[in-house]
């Protein structure tokens, strides 16, 4: 019965397309490093786009007091003023500082 059983898996063995298989696996293996390679390109374009936007972050007045309101140290501007657009809001942005350009 062992016999039989060996004699089988060296029939499939030797009828067996290894360069399919090895083709299908290479072709598997490039794809996936393409992918890991394009993720990897990807995240660092995100991160020279987010050191060039950061320049901006302190010498663009709007941006800070965005940032200002984002954080709620804004005297006068909550967010959930802004979210629920209360008159209250009409009121703060009338009374605030003006930010020249």
């Amino acid at each position: 019965m062992i016999l039989s059983v060996a004699g089988t898996v060296r029939a499939l063995v030797a009828r067996t397309n290894w360069q399919l298989i090895i083709a299908a696996l290479l072709a598997i293996f490039t794809i996936l490093s393409y992918i890991l390679t394009r993720r990897r390109k990807l995240a660092w374009r995100r991160t020279e786009f987010l050191c060039k936007q950061s320049e901006y972050l302190d010498s663009d007045p709007v941006l800070v007091e965005m940032i200002t309101i984002l954080e709620e140290h804004h005297p006068h501007i909550t967010i959930d003023a802004i979210l629920n657009g209360t008159d209250g809001l009409g009121i703060a942005v009338r009374q605030a500082p003006r930010v020249r350009h």
